[in-house]
């Protein structure tokens, strides 16, 4: 009997047969990091706070869905300081203990994403060019990501085109976006969808932007490739 090994892109050699479950793997990861990296964000930015109650006296206790092993270091809260565990509640420690990622490497991640509204604008509707396969929109460059119409995903974003959803600010801007000569489905049925954006970004000079977040919302163009050919040229 001859048992196929195959090496992943982490350099970890592993059985064909279970390369699907280590690709599940991999891809959960990878999304919990993103959600552990947007949850500390926000609790920075006070967009989003720790799960818990305050008492009478007005200190804050967190649920036990939110206590980790970590908050038992900090001392409880009293009158003259009641917040001692919602402000621990907000820090990276406590985070990484929440969402299981290693400390250093939700830092970085941190420090490559910004909230959108830092792009100087506070434009929540951006487009996505897809391909459309028997009725549903499904990526143009690895035929398989569906983008269904009020259903959100999640994508770690990562520079140098490492992760994230692609999107234009202009419907046009999409339909004339270039796209990997590899891709897919280049030869599919294409069209534009508005989408809502959300989550953290990074920008790329051609003036496309990556979304950790996007929500489809409706198709605004309905192409045909020959005029995909002349607006891309």
């Amino acid at each position: 009997m001859t048992t196929t090994i195959v090496e992943c892109q982490c350099g970890a050699r592993i059985r064909k047969s279970s390369r699907a479950a280590h690709l599940r793997t991999t891809r959960h990861a990878t999304q919990l990091l993103a959600a552990a990296a947007e949850a500390y964000i926000a609790r920075q930015d006070r967009t989003e706070h720790p799960v818990g109650r305050f008492d009478n006296a007005g200190r804050f206790w967190p649920d036990d869905s939110e206590w980790r092993g970590c908050c038992s270091g900090v001392r409880e809260p009293s009158r003259s300081y009641p917040y001692s565990y919602m402000v621990h509640c907000r820090t990276m420690t406590h985070i990484t203990r929440l969402y299981g990622v290693d400390e250093q490497v939700l830092r970085r991640e941190v420090r490559k994403l910004r909230p959108p509204e830092h792009l100087g604008a506070t434009q929540r509707v951006w487009f996505k060019r897809v391909a459309v396969v028997d009725g549903r929109f499904v990526s143009i460059f690895d035929g398989v990501t569906e983008y269904r119409l009020g259903k959100q995903l999640i994508q770690a974003v990562r520079t140098n085109h490492g992760g994230g959803f692609y999107v234009r600010d202009t419907a046009e801007g999409a339909a004339a976006a270039p796209v990997p000569d590899d891709s897919v489905l280049l030869d599919a049925p294409q069209v534009v969808l508005a989408v809502e954006v959300g989550g953290s970004y990074t920008r790329y000079d051609n003036g496309k932007v990556a979304f950790s977040r996007i929500t489809p919302l409706y198709v605004a163009l309905e192409l045909e490739l020959e005029a995909v050919t002349q607006l891309a040229a």
